[in-house]
């Protein structure tokens, strides 16, 4: 599989991912907490994603959350998505949802 055939294996799919693609349990979330000591500090690295079902859900549990994925429509759907709700950009510690300005094309620095 070329480099090409990789980038684009995503493209055009972050509509259906975001509505479609079952997100993870309470559980889990809960068993990080647990495990590692989350307490509100800290930054959270996730590279790959998506449109933000780990970062989303964890960014209570950090300072900083910093989201990044190859597929800029990926990245669209997680600011949608973080508009939803009660979000928090890090850029500044502004209080807010992500916007353009902290999810960029190829990555999304936020803490929704």
């Amino acid at each position: 599989m070329g480099s090409k055939a990789y980038r684009d294996t995503f493209r055009s799919t972050g509509w259906h991912y975001a509505r479609f693609r079952r997100g993870y349990p309470d559980a889990v979330f809960e068993l990080f907490r647990q495990k590692f000591g989350l307490d509100g500090t800290g930054r959270l690295l996730d590279l790959g994603c998506g449109t933000g079902q780990l970062a989303m859900p964890l960014a209570r549990e950090f300072e900083e959350v910093v989201a990044m994925d190859p597929e800029p429509e990926m990245l669209s759907e997680a600011v949608a998505l973080g508009r939803g709700g009660g979000s928090r950009t890090s850029s500044g510690g502004r209080r807010g949802p992500p916007t353009s300005r902290t999810c960029g094309r190829r990555s999304a620095r936020s803490g929704w």
